[in-house]
């Protein structure tokens, strides 16, 4: 799982020169351990067009058992423009949710979708 983690998380800051790789990083959207989920979803996050096109698989993460994982896919969603705005009313759902950090990194990814998470 660490090479994993530390695989996403190396071309999620490469950003969108890392975009070549968006496809194998969604794959660990699936991943059975919490921190490659997480680190998966900040990397697309980061990677521009190319991670905006793994909007989806992201969005189900708002559903994980794990908060950190919640978390990442809300900022991720929240920097992924109008594909991330599309999931809106996904990232609303973790406005109730009980853990602070979440709750909070909801709200971090409305203000980065601006008028398109208003939609």
């Amino acid at each position: 799982a660490g090479v994993r983690e530390s695989a996403a998380c190396a071309l999620g800051r490469m950003g969108t020169a890392g975009k070549a790789h968006a496809g194998e990083v969604a794959r660990f959207v699936g991943d059975g351990d919490a921190g490659v989920r997480e680190s998966a979803a900040c990397a697309l996050g980061r990677m521009g067009t190319a991670g905006k096109a793994h909007a989806g698989e992201v969005a189900r993460l708002l559903g994980d058992s794990d908060a950190g994982v919640r978390k990442s896919a809300a900022w991720a969603l929240g920097h992924m423009g109008a594909a991330g705005a599309a999931h809106a009313p996904a990232i609303a759902r973790l406005l109730r949710n009980s853990d602070e950090g979440v709750h909070q990194h909801a709200l971090i990814a409305f203000g980065c979708m601006g008028a398109a998470g208003a939609a």
